[in-house]
């Protein structure tokens, strides 16, 4: 019994994980933070300050750490062998499939990859909300007519952009500072965002591409991509044919309009 509790407890916080909105946020002024914050806790991802004091105080312990270094090494090359023996396997096969089938079923396949592709994007795009976007920036340099120039050309390039964002990921808040700045010679830029994120919905996206891919590949594999049949192909011919052949009398009976 208490064996199930435990089992049902992990399965209760699973679920409340995958449908609680995570918000990760990232700040960037002068060195960049990224946060994660779940159920009210927010945690530190990644910090420039940080990592660079521990690269400060990596070469400084360098030498002491190069003995256990080497035997960490040869376990890690070990690994790193036996992911590349599995990878060059794949690649190989891979390689095969493409000169053993005909160019038609390669063509298909990559063009099946091609559509799961967009769909992931378009389902990635939907499932993410941006709660707040900040953006200052200062635009300087060392003649006015440069800051001008730039100014101008900044403009035109971020707009556009920030404007195809907003048609496709709503933007709860924004806050957006260009201005340009005659009497600094050096630019500055600042930007802070915070994005809405559902676990769940990237878990079964994720799980719906990789199916839909693995059976791609074993169609490719077993030379089982659906080939176009030679009905379907006459019958679009025809199509076309008749298609010519309306608008050839449409242009007649146009020309005999203009002729009375």
């Amino acid at each position: 019994m208490i064996a199930l509790y435990i089992i049902g407890g992990l399965l209760l916080l699973i679920l409340l994980i995958l449908f609680c909105p995570v918000y990760v946020s990232a700040v960037y002024r002068d060195t960049l933070t990224v946060k994660i914050r779940l159920f009210g806790f927010s945690v530190t991802v990644y910090s420039q300050e940080k990592q660079e004091e521990k690269k400060k105080t990596e070469k400084q312990d360098s030498s002491k750490k190069k003995k256990r270094k080497k035997k960490k090494k040869k376990t890690e090359e070990e690994s790193d062998e036996k992911k590349k023996g599995k990878l060059s396997d794949f690649l190989t096969q891979f390689k095969e499939n493409l000169k053993e089938n005909s160019f038609h079923t390669t063509l298909t396949f990559f063009k099946d990859v091609a559509k799961l592709l967009k769909e992931t994007l378009s389902r990635l795009i939907k499932a993410l909300k941006i709660r707040y976007l900040e953006v200052e920036w200062r635009i300087g340099a060392e003649e006015p007519n440069d800051v001008a120039v730039n100014y101008g050309k900044l403009c035109s390039v971020f707009y556009p952009c920030l404007g195809m964002i907003q048609s496709r990921v709503p933007i709860k808040k924004e806050k957006i500072d260009i201005t340009p700045d005659f009497l600094s010679a050096q630019s500055s830029a600042a930007f802070a965002i915070t994005l809405r994120v559902m676990p769940g919905v990237l878990v079964g996206v994720a799980a719906k591409t990789g199916w839909k891919f693995l059976k791609l590949m074993n169609a490719f594999n077993s030379n089982k991509v659906e080939k176009p049949s030679t009905k379907l192909i006459e019958i679009q011919l025809n199509d076309n044919k008749k298609k010519k052949k309306l608008l050839k009398e449409e242009k007649r009976l146009q020309t005999k309009k203009k002729n009375q």
